[in-house]
């Protein structure tokens, strides 16, 4: 009965955690001088180091609509210096009074410079403390 039960449960375990994959699903929302900052944080943890996250950071201009273009481009003079780092990739999206910078970043890819730059030296902090770390900055975490 043990012989026929152990690989289920293996299985079954494999299935569950998704063979050491864990993803932390983060977000903040803050309005600072007329501005509503939405931020998204997806993290991605193999075997209980961090591999890569996206940040999503949508700026509502709400005091001031029709300035987007004047602030996409001082956010743009300030994100796209990230794109010559390596594992970096930065993008962004413009609707109306709306700017989303996205920031996708892929520990695995980086070299040391990109990885000092970034603070990712040391990537060996595990999903509980990068959760505990966020939430105390005021983040909700699923």
């Amino acid at each position: 009965m043990i012989k026929k039960v152990f690989p289920l449960i293996i299985m079954l375990s494999i299935f569950l955690t998704g063979c050491g994959e864990k993803k932390l699903d983060c977000s903040l929302s803050e309005s600072i001088n007329g501005v509503d900052i939405n931020t998204h944080i997806v993290s991605n943890f193999k075997k209980k180091s961090l591999k890569s996250f996206k940040f999503e950071i949508e700026n509502i201009l709400v005091d001031y609509p029709k300035s987007a273009s004047n602030y996409l481009s001082l956010i743009k003079k300030v994100y796209e210096t990230y794109n010559k780092y390596e594992g970096v990739n930065v993008s962004f999206e413009e609707d109306d009074s709306k700017i989303k910078i996205i920031i996708d970043i892929d520990v695995d890819k980086m070299n040391d410079e990109s990885k000092e730059n970034f603070n990712l030296v040391d990537v060996s902090k595990d999903f509980s403390t990068i959760k505990s770390e966020l939430i105390s900055s005021g983040y909700v975490c699923k």
